[in-house]
């Protein structure tokens, strides 16, 4: 005859086996079933090199990374509102032989658009230090497209090169 104690404990086992089994997870590759990149929905500011590259194609290593993911309804319409639109802003700073061979890599994207990108609280201190010198706290660069880096669920997005810093800030969005 099986003990009590040994039926309570096979039985809890078996119900914590079913529980984990059936939970849902996040899915990697953008299909049905959660964000499709790790952490999308709580937009907390990251630095991690190995998640990032997870979530993106970057081809070179930078020196410093932090990043952000945040996934929000889109669309105005009755039909967009319940579509989740994904977007993925990354600060990314190289050195050496590295920042010249990023740099080198943008050269087949020509000179780049002109632009001005708002520092968020959470950037590098240069760059936010660098916004402060300005009225509207921002930042002047070159944007790029940004077509390289795409990896599901992303399929829009720019990259831009601050002027007189080896900083890109990469922005993405896709659903």
């Amino acid at each position: 005859m099986v003990s009590m104690p040994r039926l309570l404990l096979s039985l809890l086992l078996s119900l914590a086996i079913v529980i984990t089994g059936c939970s849902g997870g996040t899915s990697t590759d953008g299909s049905a079933g959660g964000p499709a990149v790790p952490g999308a929905t709580d937009g907390g500011v990251r630095d991690g090199l190995a998640e990032l590259q997870a979530a993106i194609k970057l081809e070179f290593e930078p020196e410093e990374v932090v990043w952000t993911v945040e996934e929000r309804a889109g669309g105005v319409g009755d039909a967009d509102s319940e579509k989740k639109v994904v977007t993925l802003t990354a600060v990314l700073r190289f050195e050496g032989e590295q920042a010249k061979a990023f740099a080198d890599s943008t050269v087949q994207y020509g000179e780049g658009q002109s632009v001005t990108v708002e520092v968020e609280d959470w950037f590098p201190l240069e760059l936010i230090a660098r916004a402060q010198l300005s009225s509207d706290n921002t930042v002047k660069g070159r944007a790029f497209p940004a077509d390289r880096f795409f990896r599901a669920p992303f399929g829009t997005g720019r990259l831009v090169r601050v002027e007189g810093s080896d900083f890109y800030l990469l922005q993405l969005a896709g659903s």
